[in-house]
């Protein structure tokens, strides 16, 4: 069950509806929202939130300007969105939440880096990822700070607590010996207790 709580809350017995206004929060399982205002239908637990929208779910977080958002499937968007999810911070124009550990992207960002203008980051056309699996993007070119340096048709990355087998970011840098110098690596990780990286420079 929900419990709802704001600065007004009106609710509608005959609909089902609670509407509130003025710092609302919604607590729903593991699930936290706060938003300026919502609407939550207390029988089918959609819930429609405008303005300052947070969503916690777990140790992830999602904010945006406005959401839809079945509480028990754990379905909707966020509109204008950024969030962090796993180890990866998130800006999209919509963020949409496929079930409880499935995201779409679309028209966004992802990085590994704090800050409003990261060290990299991905920007992509559009970002499927499911929590303890995989990130697939489409179309993202890597940006160190504002430069665009390598262009992706497609790429694969990691979402998971436990180390992965996978190319790790290129490092780019400029020395006085070697010029231009471009780092590959990959991250070999047969067991637990073992593991390799094999890299390839570039000069």
């Amino acid at each position: 069950e929900g419990l709802v709580s704001a600065d007004r809350l009106e609710r509608d017995g005959a609909a089902g509806l609670v509407t509130g206004e003025g710092a609302v929060t919604i607590r729903h399982r593991e699930i936290r929202l706060t938003a300026d205002r919502v609407v939550y239908h207390e029988q089918t637990k959609d819930v429609i939130a405008d303005g300052n929208v947070v969503l916690d779910s777990g140790p992830d977080r999602l904010q945006g300007e406005h959401l839809e958002l079945n509480l028990d499937t754990r379905i909707g968007f966020l509109d204008n969105a950024q969030g962090f999810v796993q180890t990866y911070y998130f800006t999209g124009s919509r963020i949409e939440k496929r079930g409880p550990d499935r995201y779409f992207v679309r028209s966004g960002t992802f990085t590994t880096c704090e800050g409003v203008l990261p060290d990299w980051s991905f920007h992509s056309t559009s970002t499927d990822l499911t929590v303890d699996e995989y990130l697939h993007a489409w179309n993202p070119p890597l940006r160190v700070k504002r430069l665009p340096v390598l262009y992706l048709p497609y790429a694969v990355f990691p979402i998971k607590r436990d180390r992965s087998t996978g190319l790790l970011i290129p490092e780019l840098g400029v020395t006085g010996t070697d010029g231009f110098v471009l780092r590959n690596a990959f991250f070999w990780a047969p067991r637990d207790n073992f593991d390799a990286t094999i890299g390839v420079d570039y000069l």
